[in-house]
């Protein structure tokens, strides 16, 4: 896939960098094994028409 993270319906969401993927921690995991995990917060995202007002 490239480093991207799809939706339900294969559409492109978020691109990760390859030295974060290996520990990426995904909602149903309980354990990633190797140096490092990743967590990513998606709280605060803007995605779709709204992504312009993440400089507002």
């Amino acid at each position: 896939n490239g480093g991207w993270i799809t939706g339900p319906r294969g559409d492109l969401v978020l691109w990760t960098p390859e030295e974060y993927r290996a520990g990426l921690w995904w909602p149903r995991n309980v354990l990633v094994i190797g140096r490092s995990q990743v967590i990513l917060c998606l709280k605060a995202v803007f995605h779709g028409t709204d992504w312009t007002k993440c400089y507002t």
